[in-house]
């Protein structure tokens, strides 16, 4: 087995990254573009877990950045959706705080609702919070994770006050009649 160095070995995470980055964005692709008038099959998905791992997996960007996590989560929570499709909105999601964010990342996640908010900077990392940095603008990831909810029967909204930047996503119950259930 090689050991590499430790620039060549973030590198190598970052292009696995990357990779797995891409594959995701094809498969949202392909799901958004292919479930024109087709029901989906959910399953019961372990949202709790999916965020532990995804806090996990962007925990080296945090420390880089000078992020701070405060979460507050229901020991279980579970809803109704497609697995890779869950996983990509809540990657998405902490991705997003990694790469607009600063300080304090606070989230929230219960049986009904994932919330996220932090402090945004601008452009060359300078933050002023007498200046709104988001302007509404949510951009193709929060776009694209906004339909997958939609797909899924859950809602998205977002919204900001100052420079605080806040995302909440409601796992509301899909209405069974045109979506089928597969518990597993």
């Amino acid at each position: 087995s090689t050991v590499l160095e430790p620039k060549a070995a973030a590198a190598l995470k970052r292009i696995q990254q990357t990779t797995w980055d891409l594959s995701n964005l094809a498969q949202v692709l392909l799901f958004l573009s292919s479930r024109k008038d087709r029901s989906i099959e959910l399953e019961t998905v372990d949202l709790r877990a999916l965020l532990s791992r995804s806090l996990k997996l962007f925990k080296p960007e945090f420390a880089a950045r000078g992020l701070t996590v405060s979460l507050t989560a229901d020991d279980e929570v579970h809803a109704q959706g497609v697995r890779p499709l869950c996983e990509i909105v809540v990657n998405n999601l902490i991705r997003n705080c990694c790469d607009h964010g600063s300080g304090i990342v606070d989230i929230g996640l219960t049986s009904a609702r994932l919330t996220i908010s932090n402090r945004i900077v601008d452009g060359d990392g300078a933050q002023d919070s007498t200046v709104p940095r988001w302007r509404g603008n949510a951009g193709i990831g929060l776009d694209l994770i906004d339909r997958v909810c939609i797909q899924l029967g859950w809602s998205m909204k977002t919204s900001s006050e100052g420079d605080v930047f806040q995302v909440e996503i409601r796992f509301d119950r899909p209405d069974l009649s045109q979506l089928s259930v597969a518990n597993g």
